[in-house]
């Protein structure tokens, strides 16, 4: 934000912010991500499965017409897919609450949406929560403040994943971050392997992955700019953390990291794609 109202370098903006609150320079170690994850109570844990059930209710398979909304979405951000391999853990809902934070500090639900919803389920398939992307009727990501949020689970993620393409007999797996990513690179290799969405870089980091059914696993790791504060790229560190945890598991192991920075692979697969039909016309 900084940068974009500034105009500065990361090396100025860097500066001036150490030099206003101390930073101090990251040590750029593989180390574990600072945040305190607190487990939930059993009364905690109960009200968001009341929750969590009311929205699933309310969701349905994708249309055979692929003119849902979700599908609209999908096909938008991924280019040339086929939306009947999306799995079951890709649900649409019509009209979903959109809630936000008032300059009270109160909820108020301020409009209904159509919305992409996610389940999350851990390494046996037991769900743990839900992933929510607000979009407009014809596809896009709806004008609020925050289209896309995940809800409160019954428990933390702990490297649950939402199942986005199960090959039915491959016993190899992509992993990456965000869905549309994932879809993407499950476009790319042409439906040939599961891809599991892990959500977030932190996520990722702790992969929940049954060795029971996979034997190699592909991290696609985001390619973030380099964050002083931390001393490492987040996407490149939570792959690497990713790499290490899935070796110990007895995994055979591999990373991809997209050579251009702030890009995904689903960049890299729209730029094929549309690069492939320019030549073809």
């Amino acid at each position: 934000m900084i940068k974009q109202v500034t105009n500065q370098t990361d090396a100025d903006i860097y500066k001036q912010l150490k030099k206003l609150f101390g930073l101090s320079e990251g040590l750029g170690a593989l180390r574990e991500y600072q945040k305190v994850d607190v487990e939930l109570t059993p009364e905690e844990s109960a009200r968001n499965c009341a929750k969590l059930r009311k929205v699933i209710r309310g969701t349905k398979r994708l249309s055979l017409m692929q003119d849902d909304p979700v599908s609209l979405y999908m096909g938008h951000r991924v280019l040339g897919c086929d939306l009947t391999k999306l799995s079951k853990y890709v649900r649409y809902h019509p009209s979903l609450e959109y809630w936000e934070v008032g300059d009270d500090d109160k909820y108020r639900m301020t409009g209904l949406h159509p919305a992409m919803v996610l389940k999350v389920v851990d390494g046996k398939g037991d769900p743990v929560t839900l992933h929510r992307t607000y979009l407009t009727k014809d596809g896009r990501k709806a004008l609020v403040e925050e289209p896309k949020m995940q809800m409160s689970g019954k428990r933390k993620l702990r490297g649950a994943a939402v199942r986005l393409f199960e090959h039915p007999t491959s016993r190899v797996l992509g992993i990456c971050e965000g869905a549309e990513n994932g879809w993407g690179i499950a476009t790319a290799y042409r439906y040939e392997m599961s891809v599991w969405s892990m959500l977030n870089a932190g996520n990722l980091s702790i992969a929940d992955i049954p060795r029971e059914k996979f034997d190699t696993v592909i991290i696609f790791g985001d390619n973030d700019p380099y964050v002083p504060r931390l001393g490492y790229r987040p996407g490149e560190h939570a792959a690497r953390m990713a790499y290490q945890k899935l070796k110990k598991d007895g995994f055979e192991v591999f990373t991809k990291i997209p050579e251009k920075e702030r890009v995904d692979f689903d960049d890299v697969w729209n730029n094929y794609y549309r690069m492939k039909q320019l030549q073809a016309a």
